[in-house]
């Protein structure tokens, strides 16, 4: 009887103490877990850390930036204005000028300063007034529907200038539009009734008056 309860009893704290262990183990796994987590967390922390510190040196840039393209483009007007005013001949003008530019440039998804770059030239190669916010704006669409850049819209800006001050279109001309992605003759003889054929061959004649093209081609734009 005596052996018997000590066996009863053995068996008892035996199994109590692999309890015990199973509990002891159980307890070591979940602190393991929870340390690997915890490892984890900071972990992720620490990468959402320098990935903030990347966006906020990003933003910062930006805005550097920003505040240097308004700061250039305040420059770029001032000195604007002071070249036409000798072009237009007094401050009221200017300012007439500058604001119809300003409220086009607004709305527009090409620099600020290409279109001050490209009115100044077209102004100081005769083109009149009453006309470049017109042409710009032709200019933009065609640019724009082309997927374009400010750069084209300078250089094809240039382009109609120096027609303006030559009075004269040529052939050479038509191909420097072309290069750009405008089919100017066709443009042109769209607006005329006329082919692109035909505008040439008046082209080459020397018939077709520049002025009377160039409104053609910005219509057409």
């Amino acid at each position: 009887m005596a052996n018997r309860t000590t066996k009863v009893t053995l068996r008892a704290q035996v199994q109590g103490y692999v309890d015990e262990m199973h509990r002891a183990a159980q307890a070591t796994r979940e602190t393991g877990t929870e340390s690997e987590k915890l490892t984890q967390k900071k972990a992720d922390f620490q990468a959402l850390g320098q990935a903030m510190v990347v966006v906020g040196g990003a933003i910062t840039a930006v805005g550097v930036a920003a505040l240097k393209t308004g700061i250039d483009y305040n420059s770029m007007q001032q000195t604007s204005r002071a070249a036409l005013k000798t072009m237009l001949g007094s401050a009221e003008a200017v300012n007439v000028q500058m604001n119809q530019l300003d409220d086009f440039a607004r709305n527009s998804p090409f620099a600020k300063q290409t279109f001050i770059t490209a009115q100044q030239q077209m102004l100081a190669f005769g083109i009149e007034a009453k006309k470049v916010i017109p042409y710009l704006d032709s200019i933009q669409d065609a640019v724009a529907a082309a997927g374009g850049s400010n750069q084209q819209i300078e250089e094809i800006a240039f382009i109609m200038a120096q027609i303006s001050s030559a009075s004269k279109i040529t052939a050479q001309d038509l191909m420097q539009f072309g290069q750009r992605g405008i089919n100017a003759a066709e443009l042109i003889g769209s607006q005329m009734g006329k082919t692109g054929a035909q505008i040439r061959e008046d082209i080459t004649a020397g018939t077709l008056d520049a002025n009377k093209a160039l409104d053609a081609l910005a219509a057409g734009m």
